[in-house]
């Protein structure tokens, strides 16, 4: 509904409201760490964070892929095939549109006040977040994600931390 002002006649309004939609939105740069070194990263957020019940699930802000949940390609097998090349970085472009503004500042800034990351203050529980806790400060998993936005991933820290336990059923 356009509510007419008094003394400013329709076609002025109508006139007026077309030039504030018809503005160039602005479009801006942002610098985000590389996808070259996300690979030990998205397993480690897949093993923690890419449940079917959790982000491996399509309609999710942050959708992850991996191994053990939400498949790229309907051919490989949830618990069966390793992730795929196309998985990771679906998980890298999945990480990197959530906040790309944040996390720019993130990276520019050596990886220093992460917990401003939606990604990190949801997962270390500081932020509403119906899987809980998922990180704690100083553990591998939130070490690995720590030191991919630092700018040199940790890869003995992230191999760590997608370990899966060994499973209670076995010899």
């Amino acid at each position: 509904m356009i509510r007419l002002l008094r003394g400013v006649p329709a076609a002025g309004v109508l006139l007026g409201l077309g030039f504030a939609c018809s503005a160039e939105p602005s479009v801006g740069t942002v610098s985000v760490p590389p996808s070259a070194d996300f690979a030990p990263v998205s397993a480690v957020l897949a093993h923690g964070c890419g449940a079917l019940e959790c982000h491996g699930r399509v309609g999710q802000n942050l959708r992850l892929y991996s191994d053990y949940g939400l498949r790229l390609d309907a051919e490989d097998i949830p618990g069966g095939d390793e992730m795929t090349p196309a998985e990771h970085d679906a998980n890298y472009e999945s990480v990197v549109m959530l906040e790309p503004e944040a996390l720019s500042s993130v990276w520019l800034a050596s990886g220093r006040d992460a917990e401003q990351l939606t990604l990190v203050s949801k997962a270390r529980g500081r932020e509403a977040h119906k899987g809980g806790s998922v990180l704690r400060a100083g553990d591998d998993a939130d070490r690995c994600l720590l030191s991919w936005l630092a700018g040199s991933v940790d890869i003995d820290t992230c191999t760590r931390a997608a370990e899966l336990p060994p499973s209670p059923y076995a010899d």
